[in-house]
């Protein structure tokens, strides 16, 4: 049976192979392992239990912990690797910093804080106005706006001679580059009458002074027996000029047939012509021109305009 006896290695962590007799164990004094000779003479690691220790941190290194439940109220270490994934190395707390380091994990208030300050794109709310007023935010949290302005269409003439539709102007806008409360005017349609009139050009629909939209012309505005021309869009990513109205036309039969339809806007055709006498209530689309009848007397007004807000965080 052989002599069980103790080694000391000071070089090395694990002993030589070969330098253990069976049941010989050796106390590596660089690290705090033990090792014992099997049949072969080589060196086996003692796997014990791990007991009481004197010290309030336990040092594990080179294993696992496996099946075990940690109960203890903090776990500090210097990096965590989950998985084969990137080694975690803290805990960021800071909004303006998140997202830029793929060693940290973020806090749900740091998330919330991110989001808050910086998210976009996100629909809060949708306001129209009709008539004049005024827009504030309805929030802190709104960030920019996107604004719709159509103009009022033009008023129309006897004889085919219709209104042109009032412009289209659309900008998005940073809250802190504009002062508000802002003020909105929503142009109304133009007055339309009989033949050989110059009729009534539509109003002007503007958001405050950051965007606009001219009306449409009357008939006979830009040029004797015509329809009027659009509006124009002014101060947005896009304007958009209003469609032209019809000019004039002699039916056969004195002025027998169809009417002029009125320019078309942003949201549409204007109302139907009619024969001769107007029969249908004013459903037109926002800042479309007014239309006219194939006889001398009638010609319809424009159709008011319209400012939209959309809110975005």
């Amino acid at each position: 049976m052989p002599i069980i006896s103790t080694k000391y290695s000071t070089s090395t962590s694990v002993p030589t192979t070969g330098t253990l007799l069976q049941g010989e164990i050796a106390h590596s004094t660089q690290t705090p392992h033990m090792h014992v000779g099997n049949a072969s003479g080589n060196p086996v690691i003692v796997v014990g239990t791990l007991g009481n220790q004197t010290s309030s941190n336990v040092n594990i290194s080179g294993g696992a912990i496996n099946n075990t439940t940690l109960t203890a109220t903090n776990l500090n270490t210097t990096s965590l690797t989950v998985g084969s994934s990137t080694a975690l190395t803290g805990v960021d707390n800071s909004s303006s910093t998140l997202g830029t380091n793929a060693n940290t994990l973020p806090t749900q208030n740091a998330v919330k804080t991110y989001v808050d300050t910086y998210g976009t794109n996100t629909l809060l709310n949708i306001y129209s106005y009709t008539g004049n007023s005024s827009y504030n935010p309805s929030s802190s949290a709104v960030n920019r706006v996107k604004v719709i302005c159509v103009a009022g269409g033009g008023g129309a003439a006897g004889y085919h001679e219709s209104g042109g539709a009032g412009g289209y102007a659309e900008g998005f806008f940073l809250i802190s580059n504009i002062s508000t409360p802002v003020t909105i005017t929503v142009g109304g349609g133009g007055g339309g009458g009989g033949y050989y009139g110059n009729y009534g050009q539509g109003g002007t629909t503007s958001f405050g002074s950051y965007l606009s939209a001219s009306g449409g012309y009357g008939a006979n505005n830009n040029n004797t027996h015509s329809g009027g021309h659009g509006g124009y869009g002014y101060g947005g990513q896009v304007n958009v000029p209003g469609g032209g109205g019809s000019g004039h036309l002699t039916s056969q039969n004195n002025g027998s047939g169809g009417g002029g339809v009125g320019g078309s806007g942003f949201f549409g055709g204007g109302n139907p012509s009619c024969h001769n006498t107007w029969t249908y209530t004013p459903n037109a689309g926002f800042g479309t021109g007014g239309s006219a009848g194939n006889q001398a007397t009638y010609g319809q007004n424009g159709k008011g305009g319209i400012c939209i807000v959309y809110e975005f965080k």
